[in-house]
């Protein structure tokens, strides 16, 4: 019997997700583009409290959470769900968004849909070989000692019309800003709940003004590129970098209190839990010095720089 989730993970590939592992494991965590979606299946009747625990367990992770729903759903989880923002999948609907997906590939692609039909195998395989990728790969062809450059994605082009309502400009030149990228795992103990929750996963931080990003996705590292380029120099070493994003993973991990309101036939119950970083449980493993591509975009307005991976204006 193929699993339901084997069929969920093919069909979002379909679409363009790539599956990321996450904890809960339980869960299915899929990315595109900046799209977040993660998917729990429950194949037993559905409560309120089932709700709540699939809030609690994702309250972390930005994205639109949807809870995949093959048995009854009562009209206490309808009602936690609307209130907590999360999409319920009945049944039915996860039926006829599958058909729809594979009667469109009969039409596209024979071939895939031979795949599908005879996927036991390969898909258990592909599976395998994603949770193997738990954080993004960096793609390494520099040499040892050479310097290390996250490929640019965006061209100048794109750049220019990113930055047009901005700054109404075109003159460009593509800079290169050094980053420290580690690698961080910590625990969070949620009041109430006795065994802590594991987060893993890669951050950067800009030595030049310290900004922080996390790291979820792939990246090319090439020692050179053909297009002409400023590198600025780091205002930072290791240690103050350390520090700094040891501050900001415990702060953005650990919350005093959440409100939250559970329905229960006739009554309404607030719930405040805490959320602390678990102490001595933080660790930073240190990956390397990267060069991230920025485009700065010159025009009547002044100046912005639109990240040359992901496309986003600073």
């Amino acid at each position: 019997m193929i699993p339901l989730r084997d069929i969920i993970i093919t069909v979002m590939k379909g679409y363009g997700f790539k599956l990321e592992r996450r904890e809960p494991k339980e869960y299915l965590f899929f990315e595109r583009d900046g799209i977040s979606i993660i998917l729990g299946i429950f194949e037993k009747q559905v409560t309120g409290d089932d709700v709540l625990r699939f809030y609690r367990d994702l309250e972390m992770y930005a994205g639109s959470k949807q809870m995949v729903c093959l048995g009854d759903i009562t009209e206490d989880a309808k009602r936690q769900a609307q209130k907590l923002n999360i999409s319920i999948e009945t049944r039915e609907e996860l039926a006829r968004d599958i058909g729809e997906y594979v009667l469109n590939l009969l039409k596209e692609n024979d071939e895939k849909v031979r795949e599908i039909l005879d996927m036991e195998i390969e898909v258990e395989e592909e599976q395998e070989e994603k949770v193997e990728e738990s954080v993004p790969i960096f793609l390494e062809d520099s040499r040892t000692g050479e310097k290390k450059i996250v490929m640019p994605i965006l061209t100048k082009e794109d750049a220019i019309l990113k930055a047009k309502k901005e700054v109404q400009g075109f003159e460009t030149r593509l800079i290169l800003i050094p980053y420290f990228i580690y690698e961080y795992k910590l625990e969070v103990m949620v009041e109430g709940i006795v065994t802590p929750r594991k987060y893993f996963g890669r951050v950067g931080i800009n030595t030049v003004n310290g900004e922080i990003r996390y790291i979820t996705m792939g990246l090319t590292i090439v020692s050179e590129i053909s297009m002409e380029y400023e590198s600025e120099v780091a205002t930072m070493n290791r240690e103050e970098a350390e520090d700094i994003l040891k501050k900001f993973l415990t702060y953005s991990f650990s919350r005093e209190g959440e409100e939250i309101k559970v329905e229960k036939e006739n009554v309404t119950i607030i719930e405040r839990r805490k959320r602390k970083v678990r102490e001595g449980s933080l660790s930073l493993k240190f990956i390397g010095n990267y060069y991230w591509p920025y485009w700065e975009v010159s025009g009547s307005k002044g100046k912005v720089k639109v990240d040359a991976v992901e496309g986003i204006l600073q």
